[in-house]
């Protein structure tokens, strides 16, 4: 995975609906996506909250977070038993 390149930043306009829309389409198209979270963008939250807040309004399965940069892939996230 460390071999995927950022496709996507995440600043300070946060999660808006163009945002999310071009975070799904990209998913839709590579299957696999990483978004480096800038700081400006962050505010108060940590990246792994972001991140965890894009995978749930996107269905989309979140796969690692370091630093201020998350994997996400393609495929429903699959609900804790």
């Amino acid at each position: 995975m460390s071999q995927v390149p950022v496709t996507l930043q995440f600043g300070k306009d946060a999660l808006t609906d163009e945002w999310l829309e071009e975070f799904r389409e990209q998913v839709k198209r590579r299957k696999v996506v990483k978004v480096r979270f800038l700081t400006g963008g962050r505010g108060e939250k940590t990246t792994k909250a972001w991140a965890e807040e894009v995978a749930a309004k996107t269905g989309v399965r979140l796969v690692d977070v370091r630093g201020f940069t998350a994997t996400f892939e393609a495929g429903r996230v699959r609900p804790s038993p």
